[in-house]
């Protein structure tokens, strides 16, 4: 998707490996919405910044585009079911409203959490941070 529009992905990682226990296909899963959705929104010829990093305990994924923005309403609404930007998807777009609702619920279901800062006119950065340590005190019991 990005190639057909002339959006370039600039990857941050960190040089050593992150180790996490996690769930590979559910995270995978909200790390490809995240970076759908960034290119759906940047504009043709732009860039979409994906950066992963240790912060503390956790560690933080993190997607930025220069899109048109959101408004603080708009962005508070975005995690629920059937929420859609009003950005406006494109006319081929197939967006069901779920995605982030779902990406939500993966990254909670880690102990984690997921955000967007976000202003109209400067982009959007959807981030989201994950215990490098799960607690497995349940599976002990």
């Amino acid at each position: 998707m990005a190639r057909k529009r002339g959006i370039s992905l600039i990857v941050q990682q960190p040089p050593a490996p992150i180790i996490a226990e996690i769930d590979h296909y559910k995270i995978e899963q909200v790390c490809n919405n995240l970076v759908a959705n960034a290119i759906e929104h940047a504009p043709d010829h732009s860039e979409v910044r994906i950066r992963l990093a240790q912060v503390g305990t956790n560690w933080q994924v993190s997607v930025t585009d220069c899109g048109p923005g959101l408004d603080s309403d708009e962005a508070a609404a975005l995690f629920l079911p059937f929420s859609r930007g009003k950005a406006g998807k494109t006319a081929t777009s197939r967006s069901t409203g779920l995605g982030l609702a779902i990406s939500k619920k993966n990254v909670t279901a880690h102990g984690g959490t997921i955000r967007v800062d976000s202003r109209p006119g400067h982009g959007a950065c959807f981030s989201f941070s994950i215990p490098t340590h799960q607690d497995h005190q349940e599976k002990q019991s």
